[in-house]
């Protein structure tokens, strides 16, 4: 079964990563990175974001999980990590 865009995403950020709406447009082809995050929250996983600015002032949105979200969202039952891949997936 082919990952969903929601689970790339999670699977990466789950992992300590961070990332913008340009870099999922790269990494992971994710148009509407807005909408993957709604359907993170929607399923109880708190997805932070900070506000930062680019070099010409411009700003943009940089999301990430803390390790205490992950952890939390592993032991509620919300993800769990696929034993097959060692991918996070939403439950």
């Amino acid at each position: 079964m082919q990952a969903t865009q929601t689970d790339k995403l999670l699977n990466h950020l789950a992992r300590g990563k961070r990332t913008t709406r340009i870099e999922a447009l790269f990494d992971f082809h994710i148009q509407n990175i807005t909408a993957r995050i709604t359907d993170l929250r929607n399923s109880g996983i708190d997805v932070k974001h900070l506000m930062k600015r680019d070099p010409n002032g411009g700003r943009y949105a940089e999301y990430f999980l803390t390790a205490g979200e992950v952890e939390h969202a592993l032991n509620s039952g919300r993800i769990y990590r696929n034993p097959n891949s060692n991918n996070y997936e939403v439950a």
